[in-house]
């Protein structure tokens, strides 16, 4: 269960929040070592985002709002031992649509479209 009144989870919501503020053209987001079992929702509001690192954190799933970052280049998720995705998508590629392909496929059967 998601405890929205955590620090981490209010970590993440602040850093999501600041960034929204910004237009910048090269935007990456660290997310590392908060302590999050779900990632905010709001994530899928980034829509210039290119870099989001999630690494050595608790999540157990993703929402399905990341499908919406277009944009991303580079995905982390190493050492977040409750999502499942097996080590070798995650470890071998940062490659997002990699990673996401595999974990909408499996996780919620559903097909991602290529960019």
């Amino acid at each position: 269960m998601l405890d929205k009144n955590s620090k981490g989870y209010q970590t993440a919501i602040g850093r999501i929040k600041e960034w929204q503020k910004r237009s910048y053209v090269n935007i990456s987001l660290n997310l590392e070592e908060l302590g999050l079992t779900e990632l905010p929702k709001e994530i899928g509001e980034l829509k210039n985002l290119q870099r989001l690192s999630l690494d050595n954190n608790q999540l157990s799933e993703l929402p399905k709002e990341i499908g919406e970052l277009k944009n991303l280049q580079e995905l982390t998720l190493a050492n977040n031992p409750k999502l499942n995705i097996p080590q070798e998508i995650v470890g071998k590629s940062s490659e997002p649509q990699t990673i996401l392909n595999y974990y909408f496929e499996n996780i919620y059967q559903v097909k991602v479209e290529d960019k």
